[in-house]
Formats: structure tokens, C-alpha cells, sequence
């Protein structure tokens, strides 16, 4: 007798297709992947566009060590991160 395999069928997630990838490693370093731009960019303040939300890291000496037109990484003192919808 052979198994269905419809109970294995992956169901894609529009809402997951939307969502930035976001690596942080301590509070030292932010990676950001699906970033469609840079809203804002000061010391103490990144604002980062995506799909579907912005991304506000908050710290100290904070800097684009990489950037790309789909991803970048911040580095610095990161003090808080928001999800302004």
C-alpha cells in the first residue's frame, strides 16, 4: 500500500515571503536580508526599508560595514531594535 504523499505538501506562506531574514550577533552586529533601502543613516540611528516593515537599530557608533541591494549589516553599540509596520 503506498502513502499519500498530500499530508507532506508544503503550503507556501505569502506573509513568510515578505519578511526580512534578521541575523544579530550580541548587541555588536545586525544583518539585514530583503532591505529594499536606507531611510536613515546617523551614528545613533539606521532606518532600514523591506517588503513589509522598516527597521529602526538604535546604539552608538553605529555603521554600514556591508551593503548590497538586497542586504546590508550594521555594525556598532546596538542599544534596541523596532518593527515599524
Amino acid at each position: 500500500m503506498k502513502k499519500s504523499n498530500e499530508n507532506n505538501r508544503k503550503i507556501p506562506l505569502p506573509l513568510y515571503n515578505s519578511l526580512p531574514i534578521i541575523e544579530i550577533i550580541g548587541n555588536r552586529e545586525i544583518t539585514i536580508e530583503g532591505s529594499t533601502g536606507v531611510l536613515k543613516y546617523e551614528s545613533d540611528n539606521i532606518k532600514v526599508n523591506t517588503k513589509s516593515m522598516v527597521v529602526s537599530i538604535e546604539g552608538r557608533n553605529l555603521q554600514l560595514k556591508f551593503l548590497s541591494s538586497s542586504s546590508l549589516v550594521v555594525e556598532g553599540v546596538i542599544l534596541s531594535l523596532e518593527f515599524i509596520m
